[in-house]
C-alpha cells in the first residue's frame, strides 16, 4: 500500500503547515481524501467515509506513516510492520487523535510538543473481544507501537 502515494497527493496534502504531519485517507474504490487541499481547503476527520477507508497515512513528505484496516499492519517509510496475533479479527475501525504537550518552563525547547497516535480497533472473531494497536509518532520522528 505504500506505493500508492502519488507525488501529487504528498503535494496535495502538504500544502498547510500548521500540522508536521498530515493525514491522507484511501478508500477501497482507489479515490482518497487528503486533509489538506492546494488551496488551503481543510477536510475534516468526520469527512473521511469509514465504510470505504481501507488504508490510513500520515505524511510530512519526507516520513510515510500507515495503518491497513483490512489485515491491521503498520507502514514505516515503506517498511510492513505485521503483528502475530493469536486471534482472527474482524471489523477493523480507525484510530487517530493527536496530543498536545505545552512546555510552560522551559525556555530553550519549542513551546507546543505536538504528539500523533493512529492505528486501528478490531474484535476477536472467537469472543468478540476489543483489541487494539496504536502507533504513536514523536516529535523526533521516533515511532512505538501500544496496545
Amino acid at each position: 500500500m505504500a506505493d500508492v502515494v502519488e507525488k501529487e497527493q504528498i503535494t496535495i496534502c502538504l500544502c498547510q503547515e500548521k500540522l508536521k504531519y498530515n493525514w491522507i485517507a484511501y478508500y477501497h474504490d482507489g479515490t482518497h481524501l487528503a486533509q489538506y487541499l492546494e488551496d488551503g481547503f481543510e477536510n475534516t476527520f468526520g469527512d473521511i467515509d469509514q465504510e470505504k477507508l481501507m488504508f490510513f497515512a500520515l505524511v510530512d513528505g519526507e516520513h510515510f506513516f500507515g495503518v491497513d484496516l483490512e489485515k491491521g499492519f503498520f507502514v514505516i517509510d515503506g517498511t510492513i510492520l505485521a503483528f502475530n496475533l493469536k486471534e482472527n479479527l474482524s471489523n477493523y475501525r480507525l484510530i487517530y487523535f493527536r496530543r498536545n504537550k505545552v512546555l510552560v518552563n522551559s525556555p530553550n525547547a519549542e513551546p507546543v510538543v505536538i504528539r500523533y497516535f493512529f492505528g486501528w480497533q478490531a474484535n476477536s472473531d472467537g469472543d468478540g473481544k476489543n483489541v487494539k494497536k496504536i502507533m504513536v509518532v514523536e516529535p523526533d520522528d521516533t515511532v512505538t507501537v501500544e496496545e
